[in-house]
């Protein structure tokens, strides 16, 4: 078994030679005149070359060196550089390989990340610090999984690992299904934004939290389920507009707003009715407790909001085309900003006494609003919160803060 696994070795080490040897021999030296090099750090690419070799000395790419390089096509980094910034090769669409030396020590945050012709790894099997399983760059340990080639269509993560390192799968516009190990305990931040082919993804039990934009515009992406022991879900799913099933279990706490925005399928919303921290009266979700409206689902029309909520939370309405009307209850304390932005179709609300505050943009581009009423307990009426209203007439009571606001802001005014 040992002279197996050393043959292999010496297969992998040869192909890699072979093709570092190629990479080097093909590629032209890059003039210095095509680099801002400070010291031992290259901080940005500047020339036109489509092969690029970096030269002998530098010990740093910096973050950003080579963003947007659209024109790269390869790159050779030379024995000694031992750190390569964040976003060092962040959305280089032509690139479509990179030779990675022993010496580099770090690898930062998305530096391969966005680079959608990138077809290989080239890095030895002997590399003290990082590894290839063809598909993703790990740490040498296996435990973190740092990039995955945005040419990758399925990809089984491989057991061992226990962190995903932040944008990992960013821009992988050709993936299509993930399997993701036991193991790892959070889908990070940006995790799979902009993966636009991906259909399904296999979460472990372990996972305690979703990250902000982890499922970011996947916009084939149709159901999810997410397993017990999920405690927190950021603004995960903006722009899912083929989700029209997720499964949420009785462990999820804390649930970020805007978490649903764009998710213009879905159907209905997954929890149990006996979810101890959220529930839903079929269009809307809510907390326990009743007292916050978070999200309503975009194929409401007519929608009367139950009495008891307080509060109408930040996005809960926003982009909701299809809703002509809202009956909002004389509990609620607060319209929470950007609530019920873009509702195109939106004509007429009463705000009822009760209500103190208006957040920013809550009603912002609603072009088909022609009247809201506004009491006079109403004391905030924050920017921009019927910013766009072209057809709108706001009615309150004489000497009261929304007819200030009216007339401050150059929106036609009534007497109520």
């Amino acid at each position: 078994m040992k002279k197996m696994s050393l043959v292999l070795t010496l297969l992998l080490l040869s192909a890699f030679l072979s093709s570092y040897s190629l990479a080097a021999e093909t590629a032209q030296a890059t003039p210095a005149s095509s680099f801002k090099i400070d010291g031992k750090t290259l901080d940005k690419f500047i020339g036109d070359e489509t092969e690029v070799v970096i030269p002998e000395g530098v010990t740093k790419i910096d973050e950003c060196a080579f963003y947007r390089c659209d024109s790269i096509k390869s790159v050779v980094i030379p024995e000694g550089v031992k750190i390569i910034g964040d976003h060092a090769f962040f959305i280089c669409d032509s690139l479509t390989s990179v030779v990675i030396p022993d010496s580099v020590k770090k690898i930062g945050t998305r530096a391969f990340s966005g680079c959608p012709a990138l077809k290989e790894w080239i890095i030895s099997p002997t590399h003290p610090h990082f590894k290839t399983d063809g598909t993703g760059l790990l740490t040498k340990d296996g435990k973190k999984l740092l990039a995955c080639l945005n040419t990758a269509k399925e990809y089984r993560i491989p057991d061992g690992v226990t962190k995903i390192e932040f944008g990992a799968f960013f821009g992988c516009e050709s993936l299509t299904s993930v399997v993701i190990p036991e193991g790892v305990t959070k889908i990070g931040d940006m995790m799979f934004d902009e993966c636009h082919s991906l259909k399904s993804v296999v979460i472990p039990k372990g996972v305690k939290e979703i990250g902000e934009d982890a499922f970011c515009c996947c916009f084939s992406l149709t159901s999810l389920v997410l397993p017990e022991g999920v405690t927190k879900i950021g603004n995960a799913f903006g722009g899912c507009e083929s989700l029209t099933s997720l499964v949420i279990p009785d462990s999820v706490k804390e649930i970020e707003i805007g978490t649903f925005s764009g998710c213009t399928a879905m159907k209905e919303w997954g929890f149990s009715p006996t979810n101890p921290y959220f529930k839903t009266d079929g269009p809307a979700l809510l907390t326990k407790d009743g007292k916050k409206l978070l999200s309503c689902l975009y194929w409401a029309k007519e929608y009367r909001i139950p009495d008891g909520v307080t509060t109408i939370e930040a996005y809960a309405f926003v982009g909701r085309d299809s809703l002509t009307s809202v009956v909002i209850p004389e509990s609620v304390r607060e319209i929470g900003q950007h609530a019920f932005l873009g509702c195109d179709s939106l004509k007429s609300v009463v705000i009822p006494n009760g209500v103190q505050l208006i957040g920013h943009y809550a009603f912002m581009e609603c072009r088909s609003l022609t009247s809201v009423e506004i009491p006079g307990s109403v004391t905030e009426i924050w920017y921009g919160a019927f910013l766009d209203c072209p057809n709108l007439t706001i009615r309150a009571p004489k000497g009261s803060y929304a007819e200030k606001y009216a007339k401050e802001h150059g929106i036609p005014f009534e007497v109520k």
